[in-house]
């Protein structure tokens, strides 16, 4: 009974992911850094968070719970297979794939801007 209930909580878990209540504990956490001392850097900062959500959102279920759940909620790689009921090798491989897949969607967003800006004549 316990493994079922679990079950539904990881279910009821991942479909909050892909909900709004997932950027506002993020924003919640980026309002609590130390470092972020001038404005600017705050407004430079929900850019990137942003941009890191909406790429988060692109991702395979399973890499972005992997992702969050170490790197967003703090729990350890133990902790988080754990939770996801998975072997940790399993959820280490997923993160490394995540993060992977994280960084090439954020370049071609990035290599996108810079193409949109070169064509309206706005140099970076």
């Amino acid at each position: 009974m316990v493994s079922w209930l679990f079950s539904i909580m990881v279910s009821i878990w991942k479909n909050d992911l892909r909900s709004k209540a997932t950027e506002t504990r993020v924003l919640s956490v980026i309002r609590e850094i130390p470092e972020v001392n001038s404005e600017n850097q705050k407004i430079l900062g929900k850019i990137f968070l942003s941009e890191v959500l909406t790429a988060m959102k692109q991702l395979n279920p399973d890499q972005a719970a992997a992702i969050t759940l170490t790197s967003l909620e703090g729990h350890s790689y133990r902790q988080a297979a754990e939770i996801l009921g998975i072997p940790q090798g399993t959820l280490e491989s997923r993160i490394a794939r995540g993060r992977i897949a994280l960084g090439r969607i954020l370049e071609g967003q990035t290599t996108n801007e810079k193409r949109l800006q070169s064509r309206s004549g706005k140099a970076s």
